[in-house]
């Protein structure tokens, strides 16, 4: 019976330090891939100073940030590779000192929203290329002649096959106003009973 408390205490701790170990390293314990993992501040808008919680393995991300300081109007939505579509906003309280490095106050919600077929996510992901979003510059303003007063900056983060862009759309950006358009079109009918992505 000793030998036995043994042998399974040994066994446990190899584990754990398995996954402390992997842990350190920024590795997710194994079946644990199962939910999209928010990244601090990844490479992808690293440069703004703005932490936005891109999920490292999106294939497809977008957050509405309030141009001004309106916070709780602030939303994102992130699609995995497998299609969930996770959904997330500010809530009250909010410390608007946080501003603007911080502009979410609550992780994506617990539960996808939607299940996108991945036949529509790669038609989706394929529009986007066609449209040449993945040789748009980091940022895009309005054209010269628009005066635009508030609105909504769109960080939008996308991936497909071997290709990789992420585009800060200004208020009033070209392309901007259809690219949420389609994204609204693609999760919609997908939405599961209950979900309201407002």
């Amino acid at each position: 019976m000793t030998m036995y408390r043994f042998a399974k205490g040994t066994v446990l701790g190899w584990m754990l330090c398995g996954v402390l170990l992997s842990c350190a390293r920024g590795e997710a314990p194994a079946g644990s891939e199962s939910r999209l993992k928010e990244t601090a501040m990844n490479g992808c808008f690293a440069d703004s100073g703005v932490n936005l919680g891109v999920p490292a393995d999106a294939a497809f991300f977008l957050a509405e940030v309030d141009d001004g300081m309106e916070p709780l109007g602030n939303r994102r939505w992130a699609i995995g590779p497998d299609g969930t579509t996770r959904f997330g906003r500010n809530e009250e309280p909010f410390d608007s000192r946080r501003l603007p490095v911080e502009p979410f106050n609550r992780p994506f919600q617990s539960e996808p929203i939607a299940k996108i077929p991945e036949v529509e996510l790669q038609a989706f992901l394929a529009w986007l290329e066609s449209s040449g979003f993945f040789a748009m510059p980091p940022v895009v303003d309005p054209p010269q002649n628009l005066v635009v007063k508030g609105g909504v900056d769109r960080w939008v983060m996308a991936r497909l096959r071997d290709r990789s862009a992420c585009v800060r759309l200004r208020p009033g950006a070209p392309g901007s106003d259809e690219l949420k358009a389609r994204l609204s079109a693609l999760v919609s009918p997908r939405l599961t009973p209950g979900s309201r992505p407002e």
